[in-house]
């Protein structure tokens, strides 16, 4: 429970291994915001649901792939790769970026800093969310990643060094060498 710390199954089901399991239990893409966890039950795109203490709701009856938070607003990826916003009010995300396919993101500021695939590249990208056409702003190419609200890191996919740079993308400081495989980073 998110209230009281204790840890128990929400499945009520000894012997479910919870891989068709119906409790709800959001454990892919997951994001904490105002006290409650948002996730989706599988790593394909499924509807996502809430908990609130003990309580699981589905948040949308439309599939998404991943969702965040800024300034009130749910932005969720939907089933076919568009990013959009779901507002108080609404029960249908309206798009607001088309074909965007993020993988893995978090907002700091008014942005949502991910990772997208190109072809055979993958590159680390931002998305202002206060502009009035949100658009994908490459900020590390040929790169796999994460942010932390101070910096980007990232493994470059040709050299396979870890480097550092700022959320800007720029300022890129060589951080070790040796080759590290990106799935380390954590």
């Amino acid at each position: 429970s998110l209230e009281t710390g204790e840890v128990r199954r929400y499945c009520p089901d000894p012997v479910c291994d919870h891989k068709p399991c119906q409790s709800g239990i959001p454990y892919h893409f997951l994001e904490v915001y105002d006290g409650k966890l948002y996730g989706t039950v599988s790593n394909k795109p499924s509807r996502l649901n809430v908990v609130d203490g003990s309580q699981i709701e589905t948040v949308t009856n439309e599939k998404v792939t991943c969702s965040f938070h800024y300034d009130g607003k749910l932005y969720v990826q939907t089933a076919n790769g568009d990013l959009a916003v779901l507002e108080e009010g609404q029960d249908k995300p309206r798009v607001i970026l088309e074909n965007c396919s993020l993988h893995s993101g978090a907002v700091f500021g008014p942005y949502i800093y991910a990772k997208i695939s190109y072809f055979n590249y993958i590159n680390i990208v931002r998305i202002d969310l206060t502009a009035d056409a949100p658009a994908l702003e490459v900020l590390v190419h040929n790169a796999s990643g994460m942010a932390d609200g101070q910096h980007i890191y990232y493994v470059d996919l040709k050299t396979y060094q870890l480097y550092r740079c700022n959320m800007d993308g720029s300022n890129p400081k060589l951080l070790v060498e040796q080759g590290v495989l990106p799935v380390s980073i954590n």
